[in-house]
């Protein structure tokens, strides 16, 4: 490798928008209060509300929300808890317990 392509790769990381090794994207969660109490959710999808509730506030970027999880007790499950309310986050929205907004970039 030459050393043009050593610097190219280390502006590349450098401009990443990574932080600890993941994307955030520019979004926030809306947790709501009033969502269909009546809907059929999994335990685990009970669970990532209850994060989200224990959380807290009713608003989150996705950045904090990742660090609610973080480390997060998911029960039986195997999965990393992120990745457990990124599975269940669509039957969250579907359900009206959480909004997704995008956050305006002010620049």
């Amino acid at each position: 490798m030459s050393e043009d392509q050593k610097a190219m790769l280390e502006a590349l990381k450098a401009n990443s928008k990574r932080q600890g090794g993941r994307r955030f994207k520019k979004r926030k969660y809306i947790v709501k209060e009033d969502g269909d109490v009546n809907v059929k959710l999994s335990p685990q999808a009970i669970r990532c509300l209850e994060i989200l509730f224990e959380g807290g506030k009713l608003e989150y970027t996705e950045e904090e929300a990742h660090g609610l999880f973080d480390g997060a007790d998911m029960g039986k499950s195997k999965q990393e808890p992120w990745k457990v309310f990124q599975y269940y986050r669509k039957s969250l929205v579907d359900a009206g317990w959480i909004v997704l907004e995008k956050i305006e970039d002010k620049s």
